[in-house]
């Protein structure tokens, strides 16, 4: 299933009972996405609710949050990542295939399944680009994130001219 344009990839969202937040603003010296030749490389992002704009599922991952908040989250978060891209590119039937997907998960020291809360991001990609897109990914759990976010993504993604 290759995406054939911003409205092949809306319409599986629509499918799935899914929508594009608003994109979120850079607050600070950063660009949201930043894109070099045929690879957009993502700042982090995470899941947020509005407008006006609020994060979505804050906390804790195994303290005030369960996995199942976490995997909301995550996909969340790559909701927002999509929303930027489609800023940026101007079409998300430009996406070619995701290269990599790093999640932070701010979650308790005891909390291990980091890998499948930010696995359900890489499940949201196959769900909306086809096998073909699934991406590498790296899952690490941290003490704290901005505004006390729980899943933040950066994302890799291989774009057509």
């Amino acid at each position: 299933m290759a995406a054939t344009g911003s409205s092949g990839v809306i319409e599986r969202l629509s499918g799935l009972g899914l929508m594009l937040p608003e994109p979120i603003p850079a607050i600070g010296k950063y660009r949201p996405v930043v894109v070099h030749g045929d690879v957009a490389h993502t700042s982090g992002l995470m899941a947020v609710t509005g407008p006006p704009l609020q994060i979505a599922y804050p906390g804790r991952v195994g303290d005030d949050l369960t996995i199942d908040d976490g995997k909301q989250s995550a996909r969340g978060a790559l909701l927002s990542t999509l929303a930027q891209l489609q800023v940026e590119l101007g079409d998300l039937g430009r996406i070619e295939r995701f290269l990599h997907v790093r999640g932070y998960v701010c979650a308790t020291a005891d909390f291990d399944k980091v890998h499948h809360v930010v696995g359900a991001a890489n499940a949201l990609v196959v769900e909306l680009f086809g096998d073909d897109a699934i991406a590498g990914r790296t899952a690490v759990g941290v003490a704290t994130l901005p505004e006390r976010a729980s899943v933040i993504l950066e994302c890799t993604v291989a774009v057509r001219a």
